[in-house]
């Protein structure tokens, strides 16, 4: 007949090994909100969103397909705020809602998709469509250092 205590001895050994694993998987995740494979927060979203714009059409990047200055934004198919359009315009790019886009005004730019991959990182699409056969896409993989996101990764997905 088995005393007590080696059922608490049982019971200490199997804690001393699952103390680790669970501090390690508590430290990966970072933040309580963060939820793997699950969307970013609307907040999150927004700073992708303008790190995302910032990157691929204000610094020296070449404008998107067909050369048109004014590119129209969705955010998981809704307009992105007002200030953040006006903030990231320039003399080169002007951000517009998508709402107004029509075909052949300039380019349609969707940011959607966006998802957590660890406490720190996120991966998502965009899509371009710049005329009936212009168009790309992208994978795009985001890093949060310091509270802020930046573009750690943009892959070509497709091309037309």
């Amino acid at each position: 007949m088995s005393s007590p205590f080696a059922k608490t001895g049982i019971v200490v050994r199997l804690l001393k090994f699952l103390a680790p694993l669970l501090l390690l998987a508590f430290v990966a995740c970072g933040r309580g909100d963060v939820q793997i494979g699950k969307p970013v927060s609307d907040a999150d979203l927004m700073q992708i969103a303008e790190a995302t714009m910032v990157k691929r059409y204000t610094l020296n990047a070449p404008v998107a397909g067909s050369g048109h200055s004014d590119i129209f934004v969705d955010l998981n198919g809704k307009a992105p705020p007002a200030d953040l359009l006006a903030r990231l315009s320039n003399a080169r790019v002007h951000f517009r809602p998508g709402t107004e886009y029509k075909p052949g005004l300039g380019t349609h730019l969707n940011i959607a998709n966006f998802i957590w991959t660890n406490a720190d990182h996120a991966k998502g699409d965009i899509g371009e469509v710049c005329g009936p056969l212009c168009g790309e896409g992208h994978a795009v993989l985001m890093v949060r250092k310091g509270g802020r996101w930046s573009v750690e990764s943009i892959t070509p997905t497709w091309i037309s």
